[in-house]
């Protein structure tokens, strides 16, 4: 059931999707990745769209 915690935290923040990242938990996770080599592509959008597909069930 939806509290009204749920309802504020899943609240529309500009994100285009639920899934993407929000900035906080990016700082957490970032200087995780920052070891990887520069990329031709925004590092933040390839996160984002893995958690867009979800988990495989296999």
């Amino acid at each position: 059931m939806w509290t009204q915690a749920d309802r504020d935290f899943y609240e529309d923040d500009g994100r285009r999707d639920p899934t993407d990242l929000t900035d906080a938990q990016w700082a957490l996770i970032a200087p995780l990745l920052s070891s990887y080599e520069p990329l031709k592509v925004d590092l933040r959008e390839m996160v984002n769209a893995c958690l867009y597909l979800g988990p495989v069930v296999t």
